[in-house]
């Protein structure tokens, strides 16, 4: 018999699972927006004069130099990285508005920091939803899942709202660049623009960091509800399979559980007529149904002995 003590350790093991896949992702824009930096930095010793970066500097066209340092910070962003189909359109296109100006130039510069790091941030990402509804169907299922359905291999709708987000950061990121060419730049304003800031901390104006980090956010959020429907799916595909009858509603029993979760904890429905999380509570959230009987006897998945150990 599985027991709530070992079913909140699967919560609690999720939401960690949840915090390190937003990390990796955190890391891939962070590498992107240091090497965006560095090569700002280099712009501005190559053209600054005792007045600073001024707009007339840098709306002049673009030049061997110009070019070399765009394609050398392409470069380094692209190592490791092997460029599909879509970010290779993506980059040529790039490419081309990056001939207009030394403006427009150091514009493509965060598009395409932005854009291989959506990239690196979609192929982590669809293989780990891929992963969760594998392991929330093996979680239960005295099964191996040798395939998953086509929906769930390609994750559709996650690629393309993670998309739609990287390219909302590419455009606030664009916009805080062209504020501070428009006023002018001294050393000051470069370092406070290039200035490094985590994903939790403080939100500063005339800084890249906060455009991204606020995007970041949103795509947290995408990635862990998306982690938790795909869990569940491959969950409730499992119960299908053995017949299970009854689900019971688990929290976290937390302090960080919600208004609209807590009267729900350890409430007993028949399977196919509970709530669901996140579609019928909140983002974000990762309370779980689990199998029961009638009296509320959980059932013993495939990990409990597991954890009992």
């Amino acid at each position: 018999m599985a027991t709530i003590k070992q079913e909140r350790k699967k919560i609690n093991k999720l939401i960690k699972r949840d915090n390190r896949n937003n990390q990796t992702i955190d890391r891939f824009y962070q590498q992107a927006l240091s090497i965006i930096g560095n090569h700002l930095h280099e712009f501005y010793n190559e053209y600054a004069d005792e007045n600073g970066l001024t707009l007339n500097q840098v709306s002049q066209n673009v030049n061997s130099w110009d070019i070399q340092e765009f394609y050398q910070a392409i470069n380094e962003m692209l190592a490791d990285v092997s460029p599909d189909d879509k970010l290779s359109q993506r980059l040529q296109a790039i490419y081309a508005q990056a001939s207009i100006s030394r403006r427009d130039m150091l514009g493509a510069l965060i598009g395409a920091g932005m854009s291989i790091a959506t990239a690196r941030s979609e192929s982590f990402a669809v293989n780990e939803l891929k992963q969760q509804y594998i392991d929330g169907y093996e979680d239960f299922s005295p099964r191996k899942l040798a395939t998953v359905p086509a929906k769930v291999a390609k994750q559709t709708e996650y690629s393309q709202r993670v998309w739609v987000h990287g390219d909302v950061m590419t455009t606030r990121m664009k916009e805080t660049l062209n504020k501070g060419l428009s006023r002018g730049m001294g050393q000051a304003d470069i370092n406070k623009m290039t200035r490094s800031i985590p994903q939790s901390g403080d939100r500063i104006d005339g800084n890249l960091a906060t455009p991204m980090n606020q995007m970041l956010s949103r795509i947290h959020t995408l990635t862990i509800d998306e982690g938790a429907n795909n869990s569940n799916k491959g969950k409730s595909k499992a119960y299908e399979e053995q017949n299970v009858k009854y689900v019971m509603w688990l929290t976290q029993e937390d302090d960080h559980v919600c208004d609209i979760c807590e009267p729900l904890d350890r409430q007993i429905f028949p399977y196919g007529e509970a709530p669901i999380p996140i579609a019928d509570t909140h983002p974000r959230c990762r309370c779980q149904l689990v199998a029961c009987d009638e009296n509320g006897i959980l059932l013993k998945g495939q990990t409990d002995e597991v954890l009992q150990d």
